[in-house]
């Protein structure tokens, strides 16, 4: 059973009536484990977000997507009316990023889809960091209220290994979407949730994160977000998401690569059935995977 906070604080911050009964009461070796008590209770050990060897990067100023394909280890992939393109129309360092766009006018599902695999394939434990611009605020179809900006896709070669033929798997296993506040049509401001999409391997669908209120997506301005990503096919993985430096979502240990699963993949997405407007689009830039830095010290946080 957790020790009780508010007990911790009238203890240890004893007035004038108390504490010749605190002392009396209570003896060294009590007091001792009280205090360790309480302060496990007000701390928590999160990963620290400090990079290390930096394993990939996209910037754009090459003005192509060739980054992406480096070492043939990702690519573009588009369904509908999803595009990619690099654009000067914004860019947070340098002339260029890169432009994600769907027009969801005709419902169907249309996305746009810019992965790496290669880096996954090879580390179990990585730091993903980009930026986003989103020039306007994104609303969704009530009845349909799912937009997927990041995801890690699970998937299982055919017999042969990659590039044999069609993946016996190729699902997503964790999306990092859009939401809106109040839910859709209400006019509230964009937010990060994540999801453990296990519906499309039989289990629950409706675990997920969400940012806490207040922690929105701003409008016309570079937002960085960070996910560290540790695979393990058993039950000490972990997902973290931080926003300009801010840890807002851990989903704790669990399975983060089926054991179905030979890799998974990681992409940036534009990719929704229906969105208002109905052509969405949105940026980004300055890209970057790192092995996580060393030596890690844990954060302390105040408990929930």
């Amino acid at each position: 059973m957790a020790p009780n906070k508010s007990f911790c604080l009238k203890f240890f911050v004893p007035d004038k009536t108390n504490i010749l009964f605190v002392i009396s009461l209570f003896s060294y070796f009590i007091l001792g484990t009280a205090i360790k008590a309480c302060a496990f209770d007000i701390q928590e050990e999160f990963p620290k977000i400090t990079l290390g060897k930096e394993l990939w990067t996209a910037g754009h100023e090459g003005g192509s997507l060739a980054e992406w394909h480096a070492d043939e280890g990702g690519g573009e992939f588009n369904s509908g009316t999803g595009n990619s393109h690099v654009s000067r129309e914004q860019a947070r360092t340098g002339k260029y990023s890169l432009k994600m766009s769907i027009n969801t006018k005709n419902d169907g599902g249309h996305g746009t889809r810019n992965y790496r695999w290669k880096e996954l394939e090879n580390h179990t434990d990585l730091i993903f960091t980009q930026y986003f611009f989103f020039p306007h605020r994104i609303d969704l179809d009530p009845n349909n209220d799912w937009f997927n900006l990041v995801q890690t896709k699970a998937v299982k070669y055919a017999p042969g290994g990659p590039d044999s033929g069609p993946d016996q798997i190729n699902s997503p296993h964790f999306v990092l979407g859009l939401k809106v506040r109040g839910d859709p049509g209400t006019a509230g401001a964009n937010y990060l949730s994540l999801s453990e999409l296990q519906k499309f391997w039989g289990g629950q669908s409706d675990v997920f994160w969400e940012a806490a209120p207040g922690i929105d997506l701003p409008l016309n301005k570079w937002v960085k977000v960070q996910i560290r990503i540790i695979q393990d096919r058993g039950e000490k993985g972990r997902i973290l998401v931080w926003q300009d430096d801010l840890l807002i979502m851990d989903t704790g240990f669990r399975n983060t690569l089926r054991p179905e699963a030979d890799v998974n993949m990681y992409s940036i997405n534009a990719y929704a059935d229906k969105t208002f407007p109905s052509t969405s689009i949105i940026y980004v830039d300055d890209l970057s995977i790192n092995l996580p830095g060393s030596p890690e010290v844990p954060i302390p946080v105040i408990a929930p």
